[in-house]
């Protein structure tokens, strides 16, 4: 990392341009789990379990994990997860930069990524990140704003968010997808319930406003890591 991203990284004046949280909340990190069919605790599952690997836990990386909630739910379905982000909402999380991880090659089965890649500063360097952290066959479940006109929003927005422009980013960092769908209702009910419980500071509502003229839309995907998919 060269010394300009560096400082870029460790600027505490930098602040996210939505309200806490994202779309759906946790019961969107329950739907992301099954769209990648990994069980949650029910009266007859054993969640958290490699399939076909006994008792082995499956190794979870939160990326953007803000206060917590989500590594706290993967933890109690018997998850072996850990979350990491630039400023940790709870001592649970591990500061670092998911675009520049400290973590071993091929050392997690799943990473999930809600509403973190396309303000991260550098979505590329991120999906490269989570592929070179995920096992042979590990899985990417994310969530994230796209938008239907080309437009750069914020100086953490930039890039092409368009739908198109997303699958290209995935397949240039070597992912297949195995599902994406859209769920902009969900961007819709986040945007009302925002402003309606007073939230949204100024410079979120300036986002919103900009947000909506550029078509803004909410998607889920899962990816997957293996040889031959993708362009590598």
């Amino acid at each position: 990392m060269n010394g300009e991203r560096k400082a870029e990284t460790q600027n505490k004046e930098w602040k996210p341009c939505l309200p806490k949280g994202h779309p759906g909340g946790l019961s969107l990190t329950k739907r992301l789990l099954k769209l990648g069919h990994c069980q949650i605790r029910g009266r007859d599952d054993a969640p958290g379990r490699r399939p076909g690997n006994g008792l082995a836990r499956m190794r979870v990386l939160d990326l953007g994990a803000g206060d917590g909630t989500a590594v706290h739910f993967l933890r109690e379905n018997g998850y072996d997860a850990k979350g990491v982000d630039r400023f940790p909402g709870s001592e649970d999380i591990q500061e670092q930069d998911m675009r520049s991880l400290n973590c071993g090659n091929e050392t997690y089965d799943l990473c999930m990524a809600e509403c973190s890649l396309s303000s991260c500063g550098g979505r590329k360097e991120a999906l490269g990140e989570a592929y070179r952290v995920l096992r042979p066959g590990g899985k990417l479940l994310l969530s994230d704003v796209f938008f239907r006109k080309r437009i750069d929003l914020d100086p953490w927005l930039r890039g092409d968010l368009t739908w198109e422009g997303w699958k290209k980013a995935f397949a240039e960092a070597g992912f297949r997808i195995n599902s994406m769908e859209d769920e902009s209702c969900l961007w819709k009910e986040f945007f009302l319930e925002s402003l309606w419980n007073g939230n949204a500071d100024g410079e979120s509502q300036k986002f919103f406003l900009r947000a909506g003229k550029a078509g803004c839309g909410y998607f889920l995907a899962c990816l997957e890591k293996g040889e031959g998919y993708g362009i590598v």
